[in-house]
């Protein structure tokens, strides 16, 4: 899964008297499945943040997640119980 928005209007440029119209180093997301049921995610991302100076800050990040679904409360509750019983 790739996203990601890209300004071409000529307002994101580096600096202000640089009128180029295009500034490819817009926000993107990379995500990427490790495991074929989706439980396992690795996802890469940059972003152009304003700071309170009036400059850009381009933040930078990877990271991994885990997810399960549960059907109910229930199977979440025994799913936690058989996890402390199992260590």
């Amino acid at each position: 899964n790739i996203g990601g928005n890209l300004d071409v209007s000529g307002n994101n440029t580096p600096t202000p008297t640089t009128n180029s119209g295009v500034y490819f180093a817009g926000n993107y997301v990379v995500e990427y499945l490790l495991s074929p049921e989706g439980t396992l995610k690795i996802r890469a991302y940059h972003r152009t943040e304003p700071d309170i100076a009036g400059s850009k800050i381009n933040k930078t990040g990877l990271g991994i997640s885990y997810r399960k679904e549960f059907d109910s409360f229930d199977e979440f509750l025994k799913g936690l119980k058989k996890t402390v019983k199992d260590q």
